[in-house]
């Protein structure tokens, strides 16, 4: 833990969130150029966003659409709080926020209650367990959750967190994003989900990665097993056993 503007974090993974969105939907970030900073684990508050990210574009699907990821300051009082998740102990005062908007399905009240449950999802195949992780992460920064949705409306998504005792504003040095280092190599990325290896490969390609997929732990062993035979030092390294 340790202070962290959000906006600066946001403009670091600029290139990370791209690569989760496909090129069907328009991504739109506006960063607040000054924001107090909140004392937060940076790795944790990425995961927040990338996996507000990815339910965006899950909720977008198949169709054309726009996501807007917005950062900013808001002064919360008591009747706000009482109007977002986790907000019955938070304290009124300065926030700072991310805001994850998207023009997908929308959801109706029945669906709205139960989003931060683990284990509940709309998709037959998915765990649920990507809100209620950051639901989690959220409470563990004494921060709140605002949502708001109507189905065939889109979603928004806003995580506020406190802004520190005292704090003085953090001037990023650059609006740019900063370079990320590209790497080389084969991965394999095994998922039960198509969407999450599909995504995977799009991120993990845009750091020079070469990419292979599969559905489930079986057929990972018989790629892996393949590959192997056709290198002997990958294969005494990695024994294949079953």
């Amino acid at each position: 833990m340790g202070p962290l503007d959000l906006s600066t974090l946001v403009r670091e993974i600029t290139r990370l969130m791209e690569a989760c969105v496909p090129k069907k939907i328009a991504l739109r970030i506006q960063a607040a150029p000054v924001l107090p900073p909140v004392e937060a684990d940076a790795t944790q508050i990425q995961q927040v966003a990338l996996n507000l990210l990815i339910n965006a574009v899950e909720a977008i699907g198949d169709q054309a659409g726009t996501i807007s990821l917005t950062t900013g300051t808001r002064t919360c009082g008591p009747d706000f709080l009482r109007t977002c998740h986790l907000g019955e102990k938070a304290a009124p005062g300065p926030y700072a926020f991310i805001s994850v908007a998207d023009t997908g399905c929308g959801m109706d009240e029945a669906t709205l209650a139960k989003i931060f449950s683990p284990f509940f999802s709309t998709k037959l195949s998915c765990r649920g367990l990507g809100l209620a992780s950051v639901f989690s992460i959220v409470r563990g920064h004494r921060g709140v959750l605002h949502v708001e949705s109507q189905p065939g409306r889109g979603t928004r998504f806003e995580v506020l967190l406190p802004a520190s005792a005292g704090a003085v504003p953090i001037h990023a040095k650059s609006a740019e994003p900063q370079p990320l280092v590209a790497g080389g190599g084969l991965v394999l990325v095994v998922d039960d989900e198509e969407d999450i290896r599909c995504i995977s490969k799009q991120m993990i390609e845009s750091f020079g990665f070469s990419v292979l997929t599969a559905p489930d732990g079986a057929e990972a062993l018989r790629i892996f097993r393949a590959r192997a035979r056709r290198s002997a030092a990958w294969c005494s390294t990695w024994p294949c056993r079953a």
